[in-house]
């Protein structure tokens, strides 16, 4: 579901921990994606599953937005 119970949270830790651990030694994984997922993680007590995030197309806009 959007809101993730105490222990799925736990368990969203324990594998993404994990599926890091089994993969440090392949430099081509190492992206910012990687630390990006660590981001999520860290947030889903507030803005809940990772699965229901969204982008969106314009995105790519708020490098130039922001100056």
């Amino acid at each position: 579901g959007v809101r993730l119970s105490v222990d799925e949270q736990k368990a969203c830790w324990r594998h993404y921990t994990a599926f890091l651990d089994a993969t440090q030694i392949y430099d081509e994984l190492l992206l910012p994606k990687r630390h990006m997922v660590l981001h999520m993680l860290r947030r889903m007590p507030v803005f809940g599953n990772p699965r229901f995030h969204a982008a969106w197309k314009d995105e790519s806009l708020n490098k130039l937005l922001k100056k």
